[in-house]
């Protein structure tokens, strides 16, 4: 799976979860604003002359509440977002380094430092390419990694994860944003209610 299949993937599914989440949010706000609703109009018709300005701070109370409790939930709403589609990314990524599996490996293998490596960790696919790589280290098989390389020295010294896995727990931070963002455009699109 090439990076843009994975993008538009990570898209299709993102949009998928964030309606179904968005949908949850908006009925419970619905629900709190309709609640909010009720109890401002009961409290302004009970109400006598001198009351009407009490009333009225409270409704914006009631307002402020729903927005808070909007944020909140929107809040609450984000963080399952995010985590949904980390745990998909997670889940992606073998689809992905199966394309480009030997390439990939050379490449996360070149980066690593010129050390005498004792052990090597790799996905089992990679074993082959690993033992050429690595021909004086123990080299082991590791169903954990998906694509790229755990070394140790030899002297235990050193310990150096360039795995696909460790390098988007390293970039979520940075790729979250950027998906919020483009699914934030994509919740633009929404029609008007």
């Amino acid at each position: 799976m090439t990076y843009e299949a994975l993008i538009t993937e990570l898209r299709r599914q993102g949009e998928a979860e964030k309606r179904a989440i968005w949908q949850v949010v908006e009925e419970e706000a619905a629900a709190y604003r309709r609640n909010a609703a009720q109890r401002w109009a009961s409290e302004q018709d009970a109400a006598e002359e001198e009351r009407r300005e009490a009333a009225e701070a409270r409704a914006r109370e009631i307002r402020l509440a729903a927005e808070q409790e909007g944020r909140r939930l929107k809040g609450q709403a984000e963080m399952a977002l995010a985590e949904r589609l980390y745990h998909l990314a997670r889940r992606v990524m073998p689809v992905m380094q199966d394309e480009v599996r030997g390439e990939m490996f050379v490449r996360l293998a070149r980066e690593l430092p010129d050390r005498p490596w004792e052990r090597v960790h790799v996905n089992p696919s990679d074993l082959a390419w690993a033992r050429e790589f690595f021909p004086r280290a123990e080299v082991v098989a590791d169903g954990d990694i998906t694509g790229g390389v755990e070394a140790l020295d030899r002297q235990g010294g050193l310990r150096v994860i360039n795995t696909l896995e460790k390098r988007l727990e390293r970039g979520w931070p940075m790729i979250l944003p950027a998906i919020f963002a483009e699914l934030g455009n994509l919740a633009d699109d929404r029609p008007a209610r």
